[in-house]
């Protein structure tokens, strides 16, 4: 937890107040619960040992009754770690148990900055009522999810997402529609039609010849034609001269009109040397009427 500097005995003290009132005994208290396994409690109580080892760390065990809670239980009272370092295990680790490290800060801006030097939290909870200081955290800061002066009523809302990001967790949601659809698989299905596009990537034999299409009208004057059309357009149509634009099938010494009027588009094409691909009749893409495709070679307006 992230305390000012000026603020962390007053804290310290009304924390331990406030507990008494909740648990004013521990040991035989059904409300306050024990560690789950011995294995889980020789972690923590690790934790607490690295801290007094590690020197200048102050541990402040919050027990109202003063009760034994060495032997016979799994249970250890709520300890608060103050003046804290970087290399203590309870500052790298995941805790997941009664023991909260308290570090001090000077500015809010302070605080920001240490938030954001670290792996992103699952959950960020800000407790302030001034409404610049909470958009200025929530601005300035990444987090999976964030509670506004609360904490434990974050994760009971179950129609608000809840879930990390970066190092807390990736991708996955549970509440409300975004659980549903974290648990859901959504099932992609692509149909192809007769048409087939994806032949004009193939690669050769397999790709029909390239088609001869005049499409220079379509561009500004010293515009390049695509490099698969392998030409310089020369037309010096525009599109406001052009009242109506299509592209131009062109097959062998035949003009086609860009529009009435206008100067013809001749393609020159070589023919294959092969008789049979003369012949080769394939689809229009613009019509049903079959459209001879050559090697395209070079337009000229």
């Amino acid at each position: 937890m992230l305390c000012p500097a000026d603020r962390v005995q007053a804290f310290v003290d009304e924390f331990r107040a406030r507990f008494a009132e909740m648990y004013p005994s521990l040991r035989d208290n059904d409300d306050y619960t024990a560690i789950i396994n011995e294995r889980q409690y020789n972690r923590l109580q690790g934790y607490l040992e690295d801290a007094r080892a590690k020197g200048g760390a102050e541990l402040v065990e919050i027990n109202p009754a003063n009760e034994n809670m060495k032997d016979g239980t799994r249970k250890i009272p709520l300890t608060l770690v103050l003046k804290t370092t970087p290399d203590m295990k309870v500052m790298q680790d995941e805790i997941f148990g009664p023991i909260l490290p308290v570090i001090s800060y000077g500015s809010l801006d302070e605080a920001i900055h240490y938030i954001n030097d670290r792996p992103r939290p699952l959950a960020l909870y800000f407790f302030g009522y001034d409404k610049s200081h909470q958009q200025h955290v929530v601005d300035n800061t990444h987090s999976g999810g964030m509670c506004i002066n609360d904490a434990l009523m974050h994760v009971a809302q179950d129609d608000l997402p809840f879930g990390g990001i970066g190092d807390s967790g990736m991708g996955g949601h549970y509440h409300g529609k975004e659980g549903f659809l974290t648990f859901s698989h959504h099932r992609a299905i692509f149909t192809k039609q007769k048409f087939n596009s994806g032949k004009y990537v193939y690669a050769p034999p397999m790709a029909p010849q390239r088609i001869g299409w005049c499409i220079s009208c379509l561009f500004a004057d010293k515009t390049r034609l695509p490099a698969w059309l392998g030409a310089r357009p020369r037309c010096r149509m525009s599109l406001q001269d052009t009242p109506l634009i299509r592209p131009c099938r062109l097959e062998q010494n035949i003009p086609v009109l860009h529009s009435p009027g206008e100067t013809p588009c001749t393609l020159a094409t070589r023919r294959s040397s092969k008789p049979e691909q003369n012949n080769k009749r394939q689809r229009s893409f613009y019509n049903d009427k079959p459209t001879r495709y050559e090697e395209f070679l070079s337009v000229g307006c």
